[in-house]
């Protein structure tokens, strides 16, 4: 298993199987704990797509295993790098992130009648309004027909009551009866009514179409599938939140739950003791660090690196002690 838990994490088996105890235990630690939002992942990356979005199962595979590897890769890295401040700022972050949005998967899992039940309650309100504000905007049509069509009825009630009152006598020539007057006065009736009788017709046949129209419109809104529709499912499930309690109650604890399992790589990195392997890496670097500056710091001008070679020091010994004399 501690190969295993070596290739997780990064570090050398050959070098960790002869350190100490606490060491290799410490190393079994990071493997393990690392696996722990990995697979909250595999399992969230398939609940989403195969339970709430209704993918297909291969897309639902290929979304786990996604979800999983970027939360391994990112974990992992924390465990390799240092204990930086930036870093940990940035895992916290992504920890409350992935925190809320995992307690949202699972709320949308476990609550998935409940948020069928309020989505479809948030498509009759849309529904209901849309259909409104569809009256609305094809309404202002039928109220200019409808006050042409009664400008058309009021003519022709104008040029009845002018010919009936020719007619009888009490207006116009005031003579009783059907004479050449009457009959034109009759005419400018029939004209005024075939002209109503058509306004009228135009507005019913307007009525007709917006109603026909206007089923057509709502069969469309109502065939409408919220089915995948993740942004619809989230406001619905918020909306739910709003007006049940135990539903936020729950979905606080998911909060926090997973909130503990994201950062619980970079709580145990944090507080953790160091091991003897790791300030034995610590002292390999710091040694390798201060032999790169010792050689940086040598003037490359009077530092000649022939001057330490073994066969070059030896022969200036023999030549300072063997060295002819004049005198």
């Amino acid at each position: 298993m501690l190969k295993i838990y070596c290739l997780i994490t990064g570090d050398d088996y050959e070098l960790v199987k002869n350190e100490t105890p606490e060491s290799r235990k410490k190393i079994s630690m990071y493997g393990m704990i690392i696996m722990l939002p990995v697979m909250l992942w595999l399992i969230q990356g398939f609940l989403i797509v195969s339970h709430v979005m209704n993918g297909s199962i291969w897309a639902s595979a290929a979304t786990s295993f996604i979800a999983g590897l970027t939360v391994f890769i990112i974990d992992r890295s924390i465990i390799m790098s240092g204990r930086g401040r930036w870093i940990l700022f940035t895992r916290v972050l992504l920890g409350i992130l992935m925190s809320v949005s995992g307690a949202l998967i699972f709320d949308e899992v476990i609550f998935k009648n409940d948020i069928d039940k309020q989505l479809a309650e948030n498509k009759r309100a849309y529904v209901r309004d849309e259909i409104i504000n569809w009256t609305n905007a094809n309404l202002q049509e039928i109220e200019i027909q409808n006050s042409v069509s009664l400008k058309a009825d009021s003519l022709q009630n104008s040029a009845l009551e002018i010919y009936l009152t020719e007619i009888n006598g009490t207006g116009g020539t005031g003579r009783r009866g059907v004479d050449i007057v009457a009959k034109e006065k009759h005419k400018i009736y029939s004209e005024k009514k075939a002209v109503y009788e058509s306004e009228k017709s135009k507005l019913d046949s307007m009525r007709s179409n917006i109603e026909k129209r206007r089923y057509e419109f709502v069969g469309n809104l109502e065939s409408e599938s919220d089915d995948g529709l993740l942004l619809h499912r989230i406001k619905a499930m918020i909306d739910l939140l709003s007006s049940n309690k135990v539903m936020l109650v729950f979905c606080i604890i998911f909060s926090f739950l997973f909130l503990i399992i994201e950062l619980l790589v970079v709580i145990i990195k944090m507080s953790s003791e160091k091991t003897n392997y790791e300030r034995m890496n610590e002292m390999k670097e710091s040694i390798g660090a201060s032999r790169i500056n010792r050689l940086i710091e040598k003037d490359p001008q009077h530092f000649r690196t022939s001057s330490v070679h073994p066969g070059v020091i030896k022969l200036n010994e023999h030549l300072r002690k063997d060295s002819p004399k004049l005198f």
